[in-house]
């Protein structure tokens, strides 16, 4: 019995260090802790039960094409580099990656395609533009940021959830949809043009600007400043103050949760 109970000890200690080489071995040509949990949580190692439509995760792409028919929801996920989104008149979702300081990955999951973008080991991430139909209207679309830049052309959706960690999310040109969701813990979010019915934007730290089509009498906007400033169309909140402004009959609202940073809402025809 303590015979064998050592050769099971022998054993395990074996493998257990051939295991930390090959993470070892791993991280030296290239991947990051993060990219190894995906592979065990996600990726190409992971556990498969009935029922799961996941189709595989395509790692390190350089270029590929999209067919958007199925697709409903889109989500980009840029974990580091420099990611642009811009539009033509075709029917498909197109990506260009440099695939040289970054990796760049698109899963299907059912009727979501998302895309991913992560740094090389001791590398800040590379340079990708993806290309979207500019017709196209997604149910959701959800933008999540943790470093690097994200620049983005038009998009329409009828529910879009922003979320900034850090980094600089700037969106250039028009923003359609019927709610939107707009979170940032640190760095800079930009939005030149945003159409949208019924707006929530909460600031943890950092700075948001946001600039609404219509009126002011549009909205009706309401929240909580604990510390920072917001402003809106000229008029200015701070410091433990209770936001309310405009008519409760408003056609368009806006729910802002300022905790510090500065929230800058502009609107304009």
């Amino acid at each position: 019995m303590k015979k064998s109970f050592k050769v099971m000890l022998i054993i395990s200690g074996v493998f257990g260090a051939l295991g930390l080489s090959l993470i070892i071995a791993g991280l030296v040509l290239g991947a990051s802790w993060n990219q190894i949990a995906e592979s065990i949580t996600s990726g190409k190692y992971s556990i498969v039960y009935p029922g799961n439509d996941n189709i595989a995760e395509k790692d390190s792409i350089t270029s590929g094409t999209y067919d958007l028919k199925e697709i409903k929801n889109l989500v980009i996920d840029v974990g580091a580099g420099d990611i642009e989104i811009v539009n033509d008149g075709k029917d498909q979702l197109s990506i260009e990656n440099d695939n040289k300081r970054g990796k760049l990955s698109v899963t299907v999951d059912g009727d979501t395609l998302k895309i991913k973008c992560r740094g090389r080991q001791f590398r800040n991430g590379g340079e990708a533009v993806i290309t979207i139909p500019a017709d196209i209207t997604f149910e959701r679309i959800t933008l999540e940021m943790s470093a690097g830049t994200l620049n983005v052309q038009r998009l329409n959706a009828k529910k879009l959830d922003v979320s900034v960690n850090a980094g600089e999310l700037d969106c250039e040109e028009k923003l359609i949809a019927g709610e939107s969701n707009w979170e940032i813990n640190a760095g800079k979010i930009n939005a030149a043009s945003l159409d949208c019915k019924s707006t929530s934007l909460s600031c943890s730290a950092g700075k948001m600007d946001i600039t609404l089509t219509g009126k002011a009498e549009d909205y009706f906007i309401e929240g909580k400043c604990t510390a920072g400033k917001v402003n809106f169309d000229g008029h200015g909140f701070d410091w433990d103050d209770h936001l309310e402004y405009g008519s409760h009959d408003a056609k368009r609202t806006i729910d802002v949760d300022c905790t510090a940073g500065a929230l800058d809402i502009d609107v304009i025809n």
